[in-house]
């Protein structure tokens, strides 16, 4: 083969190889979607119902953070006005977090969907 022919094989091989790495999940495996909620947790009693006032309150603007299991922050989301929120990940197991409460673990399968609820301690 000549040195032409042999760079274009090359060029070509990179080209592919790359174009594989670059997406985000396996074509092969659609991602997983996780759909979650962030409340208030606590605050002070309410006489009328003997629970907590704010227990489960939305909490509207939460940055929600996927974080594998290497550290590496993959996804991250706010959520809306009613404190709900959604993130595709890859098939495999990560701590999700908001930005106010403490993280859980999850595992994600592709192509399933997965519901999470996340808690924020009343400041």
């Amino acid at each position: 083969m000549r040195q032409t022919g042999m760079r274009t094989v090359i060029a070509t091989l990179i080209a592919v190889v790359l174009a594989a790495c670059g997406s985000g999940h396996d074509a092969g495996n659609p991602p997983g979607t996780v759909q979650g909620h962030v409340g208030l947790f606590g605050g002070p009693l309410n006489p009328e119902t003997g629970k907590m006032a704010l227990s489960d309150a939305p909490q509207p603007g939460v940055a929600v953070t996927a974080t594998s299991v290497d550290r590496r922050v993959v996804a991250r989301t706010t959520t809306d006005a009613a404190g709900h929120f959604t993130l595709h990940l890859a098939a495999g197991r990560y701590s999700i977090a908001p930005e106010c409460g403490a993280a859980q673990t999850l595992v994600v399968a592709s192509g399933q969907a997965d519901t999470i609820a996340l808690q924020c301690a009343v400041p």
